[in-house]
Parts: structure tokens; C-alpha cells; sequence
């Protein structure tokens, strides 16, 4: 395999993780903040709630590691429009099959002006 194309793959896999990671920590942590105490009473801490926010909270923290290693491998002004964009489409499509939130026309043109300036984005500097 040419270096450049490991290259490649890693790159996307980085993304791609941390997209998945980002967007599944933030639908757990949303989905359970409903039920959640803002102070929780003792015994409380072992609610399948507050456990299901806690593996949101950790997931959101190992996107965060992962956000570090794209960091060192991308320029600041490439890196940051790539993540959002893909975190934001991310989220909003798991907010609507895991949370059941409501999708529309503008959303999905929204979806599509996300996905092209990810795509300008990524190649601009190649």
C-alpha cells in the first residue's frame, strides 16, 4: 500500500471516529438529562440514568482526545470546519433517530451545505 493512502485512511478513521464518539456521547448525555437530578441524593448515583449519562460524559471525553491527536495532524483553519461540521450533521441525524427530533426540508438542505464545505474544506490545501 502507498504511504500516502495509509496516510489517508488514518485521516479519515480520525474523523470518523471522532464524529461517531462526539455525536453518541452528546445523544446518551441529552437523552438522559430528563431524569437526571441536579443534585443527586445518595443511592442515586447508581440509577441506570445516571450510569447512562456517565458513559455519555466519558465518550464525549475520548472525542476530546481524539480532537488532540487532529489537532497535531491538521491545520488549526482546515481541522476545526471539518469537525464541526461533521459532529454537527452527526448529532442532528442521531437527535432525530434516537431522540425522535423533528427533520424537515431545511435541515436536510442544511445537511448538504455541511457535507460541501466539509468536502471543500478537507481537499483546499491539497
Amino acid at each position: 500500500m502507498d504511504p500516502r493512502t495509509g496516510r489517508v485512511l488514518i485521516d479519515v478513521g480520525l474523523f470518523a471516529i471522532y464524529t461517531i464518539v462526539s455525536s453518541v456521547g452528546l445523544v446518551v448525555v441529552k437523552s438522559t438529562l430528563p431524569t437526571l437530578q441536579l443534585v443527586p441524593l445518595p443511592g442515586s448515583l447508581l440509577t441506570s440514568a445516571f450510569l447512562q449519562f456517565t458513559c455519555g460524559f466519558v465518550l464525549y471525553v475520548v472525542s476530546f482526545g481524539v480532537w488532540i491527536v487532529i489537532l497535531a495532524r491538521f491545520p488549526l483553519s482546515m481541522a476545526y470546519p471539518v469537525a464541526i461540521g461533521l459532529t454537527m450533521a452527526g448529532s442532528a441525524v442521531a437527535a432525530v433517530f434516537v431522540l425522535n427530533e423533528a427533520f424537515g426540508a431545511f435541515k436536510l438542505f442544511g445537511f448538504i451545505l455541511i457535507f460541501g464545505g466539509t468536502v471543500m474544506l478537507s481537499v483546499a490545501d491539497r
